[in-house]
């Protein structure tokens, strides 16, 4: 791993790992202290590893902006790590049942999981009734 990031040149997008044990995951953690021009998202069985300027909140404010629609005016649902910078560019925040419980911590309102469809869950209750 150390080595594709070193020699990317900057055009590395993201990468996905897969963990078979608990020792991959962390040698994952010790490899990124070394990268601090890097994020890593992780959860239970995989990490996502991408550059800093490169995340849900940045896409999810240039998207507003681009609209023109004021960043409190912004819902978002996730479940992983890699949703909270989403959470801080958004108005409102979901964090799905299954969630991982950072983000449930921060988000507004925990729905129920993907299984009770818990997007349709915050459509009916809380978007559609909003307009």
């Amino acid at each position: 791993m150390s080595d594709t990031i070193s020699h990317s040149n900057g055009v590395l997008e993201e990468l996905q790992f897969y963990f078979l044990s608990r020792a991959a995951k962390e040698n994952v953690r010790d490899i990124m202290k070394g990268f601090p021009e890097l994020t890593a998202a992780y959860d239970r069985s995989y990490v996502e590893i991408f550059s800093n300027g490169a995340s849900k909140g940045n896409a999810l404010s240039e998207l507003s902006s681009y609209l023109k629609i004021d960043p409190r005016e912004v819902a978002c649902i996730g479940d992983g790590e890699n949703d909270m910078n989403m959470f801080q560019a958004a108005g409102v925040t979901f964090a799905m049942g299954n969630a991982v419980p950072a983000l449930k911590a921060a988000a507004d309102t925990v729905l129920p999981s993907n299984r009770e469809d818990g997007v349709v869950y915050a459509i009916e209750h809380y978007i559609l009734p909003a307009l």
